[in-house]
Parts: C-alpha cells; structure tokens; sequence
C-alpha cells in the first residue's frame, strides 16, 4: 500500500504533454444529375454548416470522377478535394443515403472533423489554494542587526517567509524575483526547442494576494562578557515590523498589522525564524480562518494547518449575517462563544487540541487568544520572541 501511494504521487508530480481529440460531425444534403455531381453538393453544404467554408463543386470536376466506377476511389478522391479545399481541416465522410429521383439524385453525407489539441500540464497536483506573492521590502531604512545590514536582514527575512508559506500548505506561492533566469529559459525555447516546448510559454499565473512587509527600525542591547565563565549574556533586540495583506483584484488591504518584537538571544536565525512565523501565522489566519474540521474520539479539535504548540485558540460558533446600515456591507456574523483549545501536538499539514473550556464540536471557527505564549517547534518556550504590541491575530 506504501509503495502505490509514492507511486501515485510520483505520477500527480510529473509535468507532462496532454493531447486531446475532438470530432464534430455535420450533415449535408445535395441534388445532382449524376450521383457524383450529387455527393459533391451535398459535402458543400456540410462543409459549409461545420466550418463556414464552402467547396467549390464544379462539372469539370465532377466529370472527372463521374469515370471513376469503383466507389472506394470515389470516396478516395472526394476526401482529397476536401482535404485541399478546407486546409485538411476534415478527416473523412460517409453517405448516408443515396436516392434516384425522376431528374437525377438525391445524397445524405455525413462529414467529420477531428481537431487535436495539445496542451502542458505543470508538474503538481491541481489544487484550489490562493495564490501569494511577497513582495520585496521597500526603502529600508539603516540599522544593522548582529552584523548584518538591513538590506540583508530583508533579503533573509523575505527568503524565511516564504519557506515558511510554502510550508503551510495552503497557498500556491508565486515568483517574482527569478527575472533573468526565466527570461534565459525562454530564449532557448523560442530560439532552439523542440516544438512541444513551446506549451510552457504563456502558462505564468497571476496572484491573488500580496503580501507586503517591512522593518522600520532594530535596536541591539548588546549582551556581557562574563569574565569568570568566558560566557556571554543574551542581547536585548527590539524590531518594528509593519505588514499587510492585499486582495490584488480589488487592492483592498485585507489584513494589516504593526509589531513590536522583543528578543533576548543572540541567535541571529531564531530572531528572524520568529518573526517570520508570526507574520505567516497571521497571514494564513486572516485568509483562512482556523477552523475545526474534525473531533476526534479522544475529543480533541483538529486544525488542517500547523498551528505553534501551546496555542490557545477561541472557538465561535457563527450564525445570522451582520450588515452596516449605512455602507450596506457584510460586516460579520452574529458569533456565539463556544469553547477554549489549546494545541497540544501538531506537524507540517495538522494540529490538535485539547479543550480548556466549554465544548467542541466541528465547524466551529477560531481566533488565537490575546496574549498568547507559544513554543517553538521543539517545545522550548519561545515567550521572548513573540509580539510585545501588535500581532492581535484578530481576523
């Protein structure tokens, strides 16, 4: 069983080239002298209700295949002047029925038309995930933080945010920053690839959301020597974080938040790792909600999405729909208070946990608790390094 489920996501992972055919039929009806002049009017006119195109029919023409007795040879030649009149758009026709009238004959053809289409399929499973872009920082100002500048701290902190999106599961996290190379890889398909490459080409997808982000100011308290031990006390970093997500269809800021961190570490990783968390935690949040999607049967809640260790979440249940009597704009939903839950275990895609008060039950929508102390992903107690001010994590 575990080799067939890595076998099929092997083949959902594989990019590929998909050929399609597709066969549309008409029927046309033709008059003649000769049963020859007669299959070639009726072709015109179905030619004409399939594509719009009409075949010249001519007696020159028809005389030349009224000397033709064998019938396979008449289909024969009858397909290639379809074939040239039409850019061999249609493959082939049959007759239907064939009737002699007092003044000639009376022929029913059917024709048809098989279009092959080809398309690229990019490696992946199709997924109804938003689409998210981060964006580069803008203007930064100068600080430096344990001897990185702050062009730098943007550049790692950017790179952190979107590993840690992409770790979510829940967004498709669109590039824009790889220009060059992509532009490079374009070149050599135009200029020397082979034809089925070219399917590649005009597949970039637009995002939905940006998220924007920057660091207004850092400040280091530098740690002291201990003389004794050769030891070295943990600094005192404050950062101002701003950041926002915006709906890219409508440029409305669909969530917005400033931060106040407070660190005492001098672990330059950890300060980004923290921050880089909290502003995806928040994103996530803010466009999908936390929500329980199951109980299980030790009555725990289960989240689709990691949420950190120790987490305490509110739970609503949601009812009628509120709307401002003025702008006339859903402005929420009536929400009744149901239970308290703490995340006692998660991992990449799912957490649990455990009720605190009230009940549980499934479809109820959460937002994380104010004053939230956290753990990392080892349990360690990460109360440092969270938001001081800011980060209210309400959505």
């Amino acid at each position: 069983m575990r080799f067939l489920i890595v076998f099929l996501l092997c083949i959902f992972a594989n990019a590929s080239v998909v050929t399609k055919s597709y066969t549309s039929k008409a029927i046309g009806e033709g008059y003649g002298k000769t049963y020859e002049i007669a299959v070639d009017n009726a072709l015109a006119e179905a030619v004409l209700k399939l594509n719009g195109a009409k075949i010249q029919t001519s007696t020159n023409v028809s005389s030349d295949l009224s000397s033709i007795n064998n019938e396979n040879e008449l289909y024969k030649r009858f397909n290639q002047q379809i074939s040239k009149a039409t850019n061999g758009r249609f493959s082939a026709f049959e007759v239907l029925s064939k009737e002699q009238t007092s003044d000639g004959f009376r022929v029913v053809v059917e024709i048809k038309k098989t279009s092959t289409i080809k398309s690229y399929k990019a490696p992946g499973m199709q997924t109804n995930r938003n689409k998210i872009i981060v964006a580069p920082a803008l203007d930064p100002n100068n600080y430096s933080l344990m001897g990185r500048d702050s062009e730098q701290v943007l550049r790692d902190l950017r790179f952190r945010i979107e590993s840690n999106i992409t770790k979510t599961r829940k967004f498709n996290l669109l590039d824009r920053q790889a220009g060059e190379a992509l532009a490079t890889e374009r070149e050599i398909i135009e200029q020397d690839g082979a034809l089925d490459e070219a399917l590649k080409l005009g597949k970039n997808l637009g995002t939905d959301y940006i998220l924007l982000y920057s660091i207004s100011d850092a400040q280091t308290s530098k740690g002291k020597e201990i003389a004794i031990t050769g030891s070295k006390t943990k600094s005192k970093v404050k950062i101002y974080v701003n950041y926002q997500v915006i709906v890219f269809a409508t440029r409305e800021i669909k969530f917005s938040d400033s931060v106040d961190f407070e660190f005492a570490t001098n672990d330059y990783n950890e300060i980004l790792n923290n921050i880089a968390n909290s502003i995806v935690l928040n994103t996530q949040a803010a466009i999908y909600p936390p929500k329980i999607e199951k109980v299980t049967k030790d009555n725990l809640a289960v989240f689709t999405q990691k949420l950190p260790l120790n987490t305490k979440l509110e739970c609503y249940k949601r009812g009628e729909k509120i709307y401002d009597s003025y702008t006339k704009e859903l402005n929420g939903y009536e929400e009744e208070y149901m239970s308290l839950v703490e995340v006692v275990n998660a991992n990449s895609k799912t957490s649990y946990a455990k009720i605190l008060d009230g009940n549980i039950e499934k479809g109820l929508v959460c937002r994380f608790k104010q004053n939230n102390t956290t753990n990392d992903a080892n349990g360690k107690d990460v109360k440092d390094v969270i938001p001081v001010n800011g980060g209210g994590f309400i959505f």
